[in-house]
């Protein structure tokens, strides 16, 4: 019985690593989407400040979303790539 468990567990770990490039492809167009999403939130606010909407609280945030979250799926995608490849 812990045989087969063993069995099992080291066919769905090989079906893991042999899908690893589909896998990866698909995140990196999830990483693709949040790019468009971090790129759509400064392009608002920077209408929303054109036609004076201001609010420093959401302004810093869309701010910080794009310092910190640019870098990050810049990593992820440079990453996703190496697995994919």
């Amino acid at each position: 019985m812990i045989g087969a468990i063993g069995r099992n567990l080291a066919n769905k770990l090989q079906n893991v690593y042999a899908n690893r490039r589909s896998y990866a492809a698909t995140a990196q167009k999830l990483v693709g989407g949040g790019r468009k999403i971090i790129s759509a939130l400064g392009r608002a606010n920077e209408f929303a400040s054109k036609i004076g909407i201001s609010n420093p609280q959401i302004s810093g945030a869309v701010g910080a979303i794009q310092q910190y979250g640019n870098p990050a799926l810049d990593f992820a995608d440079s990453e996703l790539s190496r697995v994919g490849n």
